[in-house]
């Protein structure tokens, strides 16, 4: 069984600097995606993490309406589906929540942080 720790290096999210830093566009996968194929990713993820994380992550909030499946490896980063749809890439947040990172996240960005 492989640790997690060889897991993460596997799909490319060991090091969160190596896939913002490089500002890569997005990746062929994401690319062949139509709205369907999009859609159908985005529904696995969010299962997958509710199957596996059950509530939010920071706060403990279980109301399944409220709760947002949050790439930490952005979607058009990832180069397959594999990549896209597993829980190790993923934190299940509440909206409100994830709203603040991500609004966060890119005023960071902006800043070259």
């Amino acid at each position: 069984m492989e640790t997690l720790g060889a897991q993460l290096k596997k799909l490319g999210l060991d090091n969160p600097n190596k896939f913002y830093g490089d500002r890569i566009d997005h990746t062929p996968f994401y690319k062949s995606l139509d709205k369907a194929q999009m859609n159908a990713v985005r529904s696995t993820f969010r299962e997958t993490l509710l199957w596996t994380q059950r509530v939010c992550q920071l706060t403990g909030w279980c109301h399944k309406p409220s709760l947002v499946a949050s790439h930490i490896k952005p979607l058009r980063h990832c180069k397959d589906e594999e990549e896209a749809t597993t829980s190790l890439n993923g934190l299940l947040l509440n909206k409100h929540i994830d709203a603040c990172l991500t609004k966060a996240t890119s005023h960071l960005m902006k800043a070259g942080v």
